[in-house]
C-alpha cells in the first residue's frame, strides 16, 4: 500500500527518453522515489507500477513509432511527389534546353541566309542603280537626239515656210501672167489629169471672138510629149513638126513649151481662120 502510495508522484517520460539507452535524469528519479518503499526481498508481485510505467511507456513508445514511421512514410511520399515533380521539371527543362538548341541553330541559318540574303538585296540595288544610271544617261541622249532634231525640224519648216512664200509669190506672178494671156489671148489652160492638160484658145476668130479653139498635151514617159485631142483639128504634118521640135529640146528650155504652144495657135488661125481676118 505505501509503494501504491507514491504512485502518483511519478513523472511520465516521453518517447525521446525512452529511445535514448543513456539513463536520463527524470527515469533515476522515478527510481529513487520508489525505492524507499520498495522491498528488494519480497518476490515480484503482479500489477507493480514499474511494469505500468513500462507497459505504458512501450505503448507511447509503439504509437510514437508509429505515429514517426507514418510520418516519415507520408515525408517521403512527399519527397517523393517533390522528386517526381523535380524529375518532370528537369524533363521539361531537358526538353526546353533541346527545343532553345534547336532554335539558337534555327536562328543561326536564319542569320546565315539573313546575310546572304542581305548581299543580294545590296547587289540587286547596285544593280537597279548601274541600269538607272544607264537609263538616265540614255534618256539624256535620246533628249539631246530629240532637240537636235527639232532644231533640224524648226529649220526645215522654216526652209519650207520660206519656199512656200516663194511659191505662193510666183504663182502669184503666175496667176497675174495667165490672167493677162487670158484677157489679151484668151489662153486657158486647164488641168485634165496626171500630167496632161488641156489648152484652150480664144479671140482667135474676128467673127466669133468667143469661139474655141483646144487641144490636150500630154506626158507619156521616155516618149515625151504627145497630142490626144484637137479640136477643131489640126492637119498631122504641122503638128508632127511642132512636137518633134518639142520632144527635140532640152528639158531645161522653158521656152520650147510656150514656143509649141504659139505655134500651135498660129496652126489654129492659117487653118481655121480667113487671111483676111488674122
Amino acid at each position: 500500500s505505501t509503494a501504491f502510495a507514491a504512485r502518483p508522484t511519478h513523472r511520465v517520460l516521453d518517447g525521446a527518453e525512452l529511445l535514448d539507452p543513456r539513463p536520463s535524469n527524470r527515469m533515476a528519479v522515478a527510481v529513487a522515489e520508489g525505492s524507499t518503499h520498495f522491498d528488494f526481498t519480497s518476490l515480484p508481485r503482479s500489477g507493480c507500477w514499474l511494469d505500468e510505467v513500462f507497459a505504458g511507456s512501450d505503448d507511447r513508445l509503439s504509437l510514437w513509432r508509429k505515429d514517426r514511421t507514418q510520418a516519415l512514410r507520408q515525408e517521403v511520399q512527399r519527397a517523393m511527389r517533390e522528386l517526381g515533380r523535380e524529375r518532370n521539371g528537369l524533363d521539361d527543362l531537358a526538353t526546353d534546353i533541346a527545343k532553345t538548341r534547336h532554335l539558337q541553330a534555327d536562328a543561326a541559318q536564319l542569320h546565315i541566309e539573313g546575310q546572304h540574303l542581305g548581299r543580294a538585296v545590296r547587289e540587286a540595288a547596285a544593280s537597279a542603280a548601274q541600269r538607272s544610271e544607264a537609263a538616265y544617261q540614255a534618256r539624256q541622249c535620246f533628249l539631246q537626239i530629240e532637240e537636235a532634231r527639232l532644231a533640224e525640224l524648226r529649220d526645215e519648216e522654216r526652209v519650207l515656210a520660206e519656199q512656200d512664200a516663194s511659191v505662193l509669190t510666183r504663182l502669184t506672178e503666175v496667176e497675174g501672167f495667165l490672167g493677162l494671156y487670158r484677157d489679151r489671148l484668151g489662153l486657158t489652160l486647164v488641168r485634165a489629169g496626171p500630167q496632161i492638160v488641156q489648152v484652150t484658145f480664144r479671140l482667135l476668130d474676128e467673127e466669133a471672138p468667143e469661139r474655141e479653139f483646144s487641144f490636150t498635151l500630154g506626158l507619156s514617159g521616155a516618149a515625151g510629149y504627145r497630142v490626144t485631142a484637137c479640136s477643131p483639128a489640126v492637119q498631122s504634118r504641122r503638128a508632127s513638126a511642132l512636137l518633134h521640135q518639142l520632144n527635140a529640146a532640152q528639158p531645161s528650155e522653158a521656152s520650147a513649151l510656150l514656143v509649141f504652144v504659139c505655134g500651135m495657135r498660129r496652126a489654129f488661125q492659117a487653118e481655121h481662120c480667113s487671111p483676111s481676118r488674122r
